[in-house]
Formats: structure tokens, sequence, C-alpha cells
């Protein structure tokens, strides 16, 4: 993503839309980044490659939980 990253654009997103459940998608997966996506509000976090099936569901459960 040109002039941001993931980590930003999150945290972004949890001050302009706090109850939308954001999935972070990581092809440069570590520890700290899961950890810090987490505890900066991320609905979920995949690290890249990840089962289509995977993703679905997810993001099936984060339609759920916003409806909440």
């Amino acid at each position: 993503m040109p002039g941001t990253d993931g980590l930003e654009l999150l945290r972004a997103l949890k001050v302009s839309h706090s109850g939308l459940p954001v999935i972070v998608m990581t092809a440069h997966s570590d520890l700290d980044s899961a950890v810090t996506s987490i505890q900066g509000g991320a609905f979920e976090y995949l690290p890249k490659p990840f089962d289509l099936d995977e993703l679905v569901e997810v993001a099936r459960r984060g339609v759920t939980f916003a409806r909440e």
C-alpha cells in the first residue's frame, strides 16, 4: 500500500469505523506484527499463504460479529 502500512490503516479504521471487524492479511508475518495487530483491534490475523476456505470462514465470522 503506497504511503502507508497495514498497521497504520488498522489504526485509522479503528478511529473512523470502530465497529468494523478488520482482517489483517500479510505476507510478512512475524509474532510482533501479529501481536500488534490483535492489540490494535484487528478482528483476525491471517498470514499468507492462507487457505481460501479459511478466509471465507473468518469473513463470515466478521460479518456476524459486526451485526451483533
